[in-house]
């Protein structure tokens, strides 16, 4: 999920060592988060907004 979002976040000016070390930034977030009782309820959220016909565009 982590390498997923930076791929779609990410900068063309960003050297492949950036990248990395953003992925296993943002790979560390995700666990943490997946082990929170308030992520079902982001995910939820995040969901529905990006399943939205605004997105689809």
């Amino acid at each position: 999920m982590a390498e997923k979002l930076l791929e779609f976040n990410r900068d063309f000016s960003d050297s492949a060592e950036e990248c990395q070390n953003e992925k296993e930034c943002v790979a560390e977030l995700f666990e943490k988060l997946q082990n929170s009782n308030e992520f079902n309820i982001l995910a939820h959220y995040l969901d529905t907004m990006f399943m939205d016909e605004v997105f689809n565009k």
